[in-house]
């Protein structure tokens, strides 16, 4: 049921954006508003960087359940305190020339 209600309310998200240029905020292909285009997230980028969270956590809500049952849950979360602090290294040395990452 909550994966329907998530699907409406994006397509919903999506039928809203406004289209077209010159409205307030825009950031268009010759990056008005002093940024450059590419500094610009749409509904596109955003909605889909949510949508792969979400699909993530459902996808592996169970199997880290299965792993914290057999392995212990201080273990895991030590494990994955570590990996999200390793993240956010290396996203910290992300620059323009980098973004493949």
């Amino acid at each position: 049921a909550s994966a329907g209600v998530l699907w409406k309310t994006l397509l919903t998200l999506q039928k809203a954006q406004p289209s077209g240029q010159g409205h307030a905020g825009s950031c268009g292909p010759s990056g008005q508003h002093g940024h450059g285009a590419s500094r610009c997230a749409g509904f596109s980028r955003s909605g889909g960087v949510g949508v792969g969270f979400a699909a993530c956590q459902i996808a592996f809500r169970p199997v880290s359940g299965v792993l914290g049952d057999r392995i212990g849950r201080r273990r895991l979360f030590i494990v994955g305190f570590v990996l999200v602090g390793a993240g956010m290294i290396v996203f910290s040395q992300l620059n323009s020339a980098r973004l493949w990452l």
